[in-house]
């Protein structure tokens, strides 16, 4: 989960009409489910829960990042984007190639 602060201490909603995630070194589809679409923070809504899905597997992977951005936006809100990081959870004993 990505908890996206928003500046919207109006009294109106204020609409950010695109996120989406972009690749760095991790890749959608195997490392994380790709995810797009508008957000709508409601007057006086400081956050929003946005979920990227990470896809876990039995791979060992070095870390992997890519950035979730958010475009587009209406009624006072900022650009902004924030690179997110993961961290591979997947080792040689969970794989069952060294015991311990």
């Amino acid at each position: 989960n990505v908890l996206w602060p928003a500046p919207n201490r109006s009294a109106a909603p204020t609409r950010v009409n695109s996120r989406s995630t972009q690749p760095i070194s991790a890749r959608p589809g195997e490392d994380y489910t790709d995810t797009s679409g508008p957000l709508t923070f409601q007057a006086n809504e400081l956050s929003k829960p946005v979920v990227i899905p990470i896809v876990n597997n039995l791979q060992l992977e070095p870390v992997e990042t890519f950035s979730f951005v958010v475009t587009d936006p209406n009624g006072g809100a900022t650009l902004a984007s924030v690179v997110i990081t993961i961290t591979d959870d997947d080792s040689l004993a969970s794989q069952g190639l060294i015991s311990g």
